[in-house]
């Protein structure tokens, strides 16, 4: 909307010979204030026949726009839509909360995928970066993962969301909200908010991938304690909606399959906590035998040698 309002300043395009005008995802450009800018577009429009507008769900200010830039309009929506849009899949589909850390969300992922035992799942994140640092955990933990969101090449794109589609094995798409609206896909099983989702019709329209066609389906969201009263106001409002009551879950963390991995010589987290816990008490504070005991178990160095190395309290961050 914005490039064309440009372009119709600068007197780069004209609508002379303009008879049919469509705007599509009508609610979603009014969220995003292209309010002013459609009445503008029409000012500047007066040859066309037939104004069409399209959306996926609807609000009464999408509502009265279309009543606005109509003459004396026509609805018309499928049997579905017609119906309260977010009681149509009030029996389908189960919603889950889950509280949790952000440190605790990897592996609660991982863990709900593994305990799930469905088929397709797809997982929603807020940025790009998250979904391809997501797709590469996720693949590293052996589970057959896709990516998709708006920097992917359009082929790849087409590719991942087919093979996605019309898998027979249990496979994962993570992606942005590039497929929150709009794309259908068949017998998604379960949804999961990896990025909790704290608007309303973007919550709907996440959880509206799964349920569709009298097939069952879950939306888990995870969500921290910093977003949990955002949270729970946009719950309120879709129990004032008549959705089924989104349910608090616990998720057993499982341990991952990547664990880590230190090249010849180097230090993992897991050998530090090994040595701390089998340290003495009044050792746990004392760095210098730690530092030496990574040192013999890491770098497998003789005990003259260890001596060799001089550690001293003061230095032992850099050593270690």
């Amino acid at each position: 909307m914005g490039r064309i309002m440009d372009l119709l300043e600068r007197k780069a395009i004209h609508f002379n010979d303009l008879e049919h005008l469509i705007i599509d995802e009508v609610d979603l450009m009014l969220d995003r204030g292209f309010k002013k800018q459609i009445f503008n577009l029409l000012e500047q429009i007066n040859s066309f026949k037939q104004i069409a507008v399209y959306s996926a769900s609807y609000n009464q200010e999408a509502i009265n726009i279309a009543k606005q830039i109509t003459n004396n309009g026509i609805f018309i929506g499928s049997p579905e839509f017609n119906k309260d849009v977010n009681t149509n899949n009030d029996k389908l589909i189960k919603q889950f909360v889950c509280y949790l850390f952000s440190d605790q969300k990897k592996q609660a992922l991982y863990s709900l995928i593994k305990t799930a035992q469905v088929k397709s799942i797809i997982v929603f994140c807020d940025t790009k970066k998250l979904v391809d640092d997501l797709h590469v955990f996720l693949r590293k933990n052996e589970l057959r993962t896709f990516a998709l969101h708006g920097d992917k090449k359009q082929f790849i794109r087409e590719r991942n969301l087919k093979i996605f589609a019309n898998t027979k094995q249990p496979t994962i798409l993570v992606t942005t909200d590039l497929i929150g609206r709009g794309i259908h896909v068949e017998a998604i099983d379960m949804v999961i908010n990896y990025s909790a989702c704290l608007n309303l019709e973007a919550y709907i329209n996440r959880m509206g991938r799964t349920g569709r066609n009298n097939h069952k389906g879950t939306c888990v969201t995870f969500c921290t304690s910093q977003e949990k009263k955002v949270f729970l106001k946009m719950v309120e409002k879709i129990t004032d909606n008549r959705i089924a009551e989104c349910k608090q879950m616990e998720i057993k963390l499982i341990p991952l399959k990547n664990k880590a991995k230190t090249k010849k010589g180097g230090i993992s987290l897991d050998c530090v906590q090994k040595i701390y816990a089998n340290a003495k008490p009044y050792d746990r504070n004392k760095r210098v035998p730690l530092a030496s005991d990574l040192f013999k178990s890491r770098m497998r160095q003789p005990e003259k040698a260890m001596q060799k190395q001089k550690i001293h309290d003061n230095d032992w961050q850099s050593n270690m």
